[in-house]
């Protein structure tokens, strides 16, 4: 199954009546109804799906387990402005270790009955998100994030590393807080 693609074109993601989100606080990923079904039925027939409490879950044979992309598909999100986004098995499943022997793999995304979809940090991970204010959009490309990144303005240059330690420390200490005025 690794050639197969799975193309959602910009009218999948965008009529009147639906939204978008990107939203790192998520840990799933939001989809539309007609986008979950597609992406279930279009697994591997050499997975086993199995019930699960919250994600659609597969036993697959220890043969495929080192290669998941040949079970399940990548996935091409297009968006207006022919910009498109893949994610790969690697991406949006989760190994959740042995069930007789199979290995566990569940699907991140969570079937959204809103007319909304939220792409979160499953989808976003290993990506840089940069935000244009101005022309009110968003664009990302592929990186490895555990490597450092630097970003060049015209006024100099800033180590967003830093900037995502000190959002850190804050959640920290907003946590401290709440447990603080909680008792």
């Amino acid at each position: 199954m690794s050639s197969n693609l799975i193309d959602y074109l910009p009218h999948s993601f965008s009529n009147s009546r639906t939204s978008n989100k990107v939203d790192f606080n998520y840990s799933s990923n939001y989809v539309l109804n007609a986008i979950y079904l597609h992406i279930t039925v279009v697994v591997s027939p050499s997975a086993k799906p199995i019930t699960s409490a919250m994600y659609p879950c597969y036993l697959i044979s220890s043969s495929f387990s080192e290669n998941i992309a040949e079970v399940f598909p990548t996935i091409s999100l297009n968006f207006a402005g022919d910009a498109s986004m893949n994610i790969t098995p690697t991406d949006y499943l989760e190994d959740m270790g042995f069930v007789d022997g199979a290995a566990k793999w569940c699907i991140r995304f969570i079937k959204s009955d809103l007319r909304l979809s939220i792409l979160g940090d499953v989808a976003l991970k290993d990506r840089i998100i940069v935000y244009d204010l101005a022309r009110q959009r968003i664009g990302w490309a592929n990186y490895n994030c555990s490597l450092s990144v630097n970003v060049s303005i015209t006024s100099g240059t800033y180590d967003v590393t830093q900037a995502s330690t000190i959002y850190h420390m804050l959640e920290i200490l907003l946590f401290i807080l709440y447990l603080f005025w909680s008792q």
